[in-house]
């Protein structure tokens, strides 16, 4: 700012107007911030006539303190100029005068404590303009103060008629068929600007510190919208704009904000760039500004990015290129996220913290969840326009994570912006204890690879994972040769197969993402089939189905895992969809990541992850989609004991879910307690058939222990026996109804019924324990056995046969009440009808009897 010598001249068309500073300021504290505070906003907006009102009797002169050192340098000379203005008075003459001053009154409220209770101000409610200014207490402050001095944020009709003709010829000059748009967040300085394909650049807050990072750009246009980092009274917002001055001299930028902030720019930035001031209204929310040359307006939010940048990206280019725009964990909620060192003015943090204390003490995690929200909408606005968004650094923002591709610039921009419509993650090696090791069966990965190039929809890449050294990784650096749309990503020596899926997502390009491994071998409509499903069902993001299971030398076990229709959340107690059979839109794919921790049945983890921030996922049908070899399942059936722990995880994942898992969407309906306890009961369950059917003791009685805290819903109970054969076939991969089956089953004949005795000690699980050794007497006698019942089998047959009494009991009961009601509803409705009719009755015999009355009345008074 240049010395202020006199005041601004604003425009003369309005009335005087009178601000007092209220309440009484009594100490040297008050003088020195709020004093101060108020002269920075008011010298752009006061002019000869208007008053500024201080109550006080403290008995020094205002100007006797000296400025907070968190303030503008500036604003003792601010106040000097505002001298012939400024009123002192004793609180009871401040308010007399206030109250008989003929103009504008506005209360600049510095103590928000006031608002709701003091008889001043409510006396005059309605007869002032109440300005939150108490940096202190009040988040807004600063915004109170700037809507004053823009007139409520509109402005002057000759400001709004230069900022739209400076808009439009802006936007003119922008339109490209490319924008890169940066953020100030730490990855950030990984990008190689050098590299970065033609398009508009335009920077963004702070980074106008950042001198080679603004060579690099030479931006266009620089961009800020926050009322106390960019417009504010601190010497951070000083700083910000020297900074930003600087910019626009060296590179002939046009400084786009908030109409809002209008008046301090112009007041005290320089007369040399006033010419590319440009001041945007805004609009009401719920509309996205995606019409700017036309409306000139955007809708207001709290951040920059859904403010400006991407407003400006949607009107202006065919292709949105995202750098810098981090995000953070939620569990890092001290501050809204971290930026880079280089363009952020990190030495005057900490006074901007004590200039605007309100404006940080906020639910920081409160603040990401909304602003994750409002990026997912406006991207997907983007792109149901047609238009192509992409983030080249990766992000936490669960929008921004799901359209980040990785390695853009290592690939080229050509091959890496001609997207395929479906991106395969294949993981070409083996699987030890969740890690990847290279696998020497080359001949699965050949009939793999085979079955993929076989696919009757051909637009597709797949991003081809594989330890080296081995055979699979040296066929496939050969094979990449010959079919382009195979591509090796780098070496993955001895890393966990979660971290060769995640690294698969990150460099994923196509619009849908699937998986495969090594031993799969896809159907010839495999993908069209799932890529016709989701265009077809608009409101679903994933999809899975069924796989056939194969031994390990390819033959069919006749056995198919999968659901055949839609997941639900209460499916999460088994796995849900083999991995090979997912298939999801990418922007929705790539949110999530697999868990090196998880290592058992990867999709069960993904998908009950979807599931958990409610996005639909649904199942392409009863027919297979692939055919898997018995060992890509893992420990999903040899280790049981693993397979709980993965389960138990989720499962109090979704019943406890941290915040994070509420950014991902904007459904943020959780499930219901007891929804979650029935599906742990069932995994549990699950698990103790496994637990007993392989022989497998390590563990059983921790898993015993867990029924103890757990109270389950009695309807609920699988009391028919048919509830455990297709466990068991999956338990002992024999296919279901086999005698291999029945004969296997029969073989723990004895450790189910010792398991029958200790389920005893847990009266909730009763029921259970009953149809589990019904199943296997029913196993048994299907095995041919001819083992005699004796008292124990009478025992639980007499029990079933009770069950059943009572269940067909409550059936019954149930047809009785389902036909009594209906008897109940007509005669309670024939009983009112009557009723209804009573009444009419006697109203239409009153009705007579006073037509009568006065009938004879009239007759008596006419004779």
């Amino acid at each position: 700012m240049t010395a202020a010598t006199a005041l601004p001249t604003p425009a003369q068309d309005r009335g005087p107007r009178i601000f007092y500073l209220y309440p009484e300021l009594q100490n040297d504290e008050q003088f020195a911030d709020d004093f101060y505070r108020a002269m920075f906003y008011l010298y752009p907006v006061a002019k000869p006539g208007d008053r500024i009102l201080i109550a006080s009797t403290h008995g020094k002169s205002p100007f006797a303190h000296q400025p907070a050192d968190f303030l503008d340098r500036n604003v003792a000379k601010m106040a000097d100029a505002l001298r012939p203005l400024i009123e002192v008075h004793t609180p009871e003459e401040a308010k007399t005068r206030f109250e008989t001053f003929p103009g504008k009154h506005f209360i600049c409220l510095w103590d928000d404590r006031l608002r709701q209770h003091d008889p001043f101000l409510k006396r005059l409610n309605g007869h002032a303009v109440l300005v939150r200014s108490d940096h202190r207490r009040v988040q807004t402050a600063s915004s109170h103060y700037l809507r004053v001095s823009s007139d409520d944020g509109r402005g002057t009709e000759h400001q709004r008629g230069s900022a739209k003709k400076r808009l439009r010829s802006l936007l003119r000059d922008l339109r490209q068929e490319r924008m890169v748009l940066f953020g100030t967040g730490p990855m950030l300085e990984t990008i190689d600007i050098a590299s970065l394909p033609p398009g508009a650049r335009i920077a963004t807050n702070s980074m106008v510190k950042n001198a080679p990072l603004m060579e690099a750009l030479k931006p266009r246009a620089i961009v800020a919208a926050d009322p106390i980092f960019h417009a504010g009274a601190s010497i951070y917002a000083e700083e910000f704009r020297a900074l930003l001055v600087t910019a626009m001299r060296r590179y002939g930028s046009a400084f786009v904000f908030p109409m809002r902030d209008i008046a301090v720019y112009e007041t005290l930035l320089p007369a040399d760039v006033h010419d590319r001031l440009i001041g945007v209204l805004t609009q009401p929310h719920g509309t996205l500004g995606f019409d700017l040359m036309e409306s000139c307006r955007v809708t207001a939010t709290k951040n920059v990015m859904t403010h400006f940048l991407l407003p400006l990206a949607a009107n202006l280019s065919s292709e949105t290129y995202l750098a810098g725009f981090d995000g953070r964990k939620v569990a890092e909620s001290s501050y809204f996220w971290g930026h880079a060192p280089t363009s952020q003015i990190v030495d005057r943090m900490p006074d901007i913290r004590r200039a605007n204390p309100a404006f940080f003490d906020i639910d920081y995690n409160d603040y990401y969840r909304e602003h994750c929200r409002t990026v997912a909408s406006y991207l997907d606005a983007m792109e149901a326009k047609g238009q192509k968004v992409v983030s080249l650094t990766p992000s936490l923002v669960p929008a921004i994570r799901g359209r980040y591709l990785a390695g853009v610039q290592s690939l080229g921009w050509t091959a890496a912006l001609a997207r395929p419509e479906v991106s395969v993650v294949l993981n070409a090696g083996g699987a030890s204890d969740g890690v990847l090791v290279p696998s020497d069966d080359l001949a699965s990965l050949q009939e793999t690879v085979a079955s993929l190039q076989a696919q009757s929809c051909e637009d597709w890449e797949a991003l081809c994972v594989a330890p080296t050294p081995g055979p699979c990784r040296d066929w496939l650096n050969e094979e990449v040769k010959r079919d382009s749309r195979l591509l090796l990503l780098d070496e993955q020596d001895d890393g966990c197969v979660a971290a060769a899926l995640n690294s698969g997502l990150d460099y994923a390009r196509g619009n849908f993402v699937t998986f495969l491994a090594a031993g799969d071998r896809l159907i010839p409509k495999a993908l069209e089939r799932r890529l016709r499903y989701l265009q077809a069902n608009k409101n679903v993001s994933l999809c899975g189905g069924r796989a056939a299971l194969l031994d390990q030398d390819g033959q069919s076990l006749n056995v198919e895992l999968g659901r055949p229709t839609a997941a639900q959340l209460h499916h999460a107690r088994s796995s849900i969809f083999p991995l090979s059979t997912l298939f999801g839109k990418a922007v929705v794919m790539k949110r999530f990541r697999f868990e090196a921790t998880l290592q058992a049945a990867p999709a069960w983890e993904f998908v009950v992850r979807a599931m958990e921030v409610s996005y639909a996922i649904g199942s392409t049908g009863p027919e297979p989609l692939v055919f898997t070899r018995r060992s890509q399942l893992g420990a999903r059936f040899t280790e049981p004991f693993l397979r709980y722990q993965s389960v138990a995880h989720l499962l109090n994942d979704v019943a406890k879910p941290t915040d994070e898992s509420l950014l991902f969407g904007d459904k943020t309906d959780r499930p219901y307690p007891r929804q979650v306890e029935r599906a742990k009961l069932r995994a549990l369950q699950s698990l103790l058939v496994a637990q007993v059917l392989l022989k497998d003791k390590a563990g059983l009685a921790e898993v015993l222990s867990f029924f103890e805290a757990i109270v389950e819903d009695p309807r609920m109970q699988p009391l028919d026996a048919g509830f455990f054969e297709p466990l068991a076939a999956e338990v002992l991969i024999k296919p279901q109804g086999s005698r291999a089956l029945a004969q296997a089953v029969s073989q723990r004949y004895d450790a189910i019924f010792a398991l029958y005795d200790q389920l005893q000690l847990y009266p909730q699980q009763r029921d259970f324990a009953i149809a589990f050794c019904w199943f296997t007497m029913k196993m048994a006698k299907r095995a041919g056995e001819g083992r005699g019942w004796g008292e124990a089998e009478r025992r639980i047959a007499r029990q079933v046969l009770g069950q059943a009494w009572r269940v067909q009991a409550l059936q019954v009961r149930g047809l009785a009440a389902g036909a009594y009601r209906p008897l109940r509803d007509g005669l309670v409705k024939g009983a009112r009808q009557a009723w209804e009719a009573q009444r009419n009755l006697r109203r239409a015999r009153r009705r007579r009897l006073r037509r009568r009355k006065e009938a004879k009345l009239l007759d008596h008074g006419g004779s």
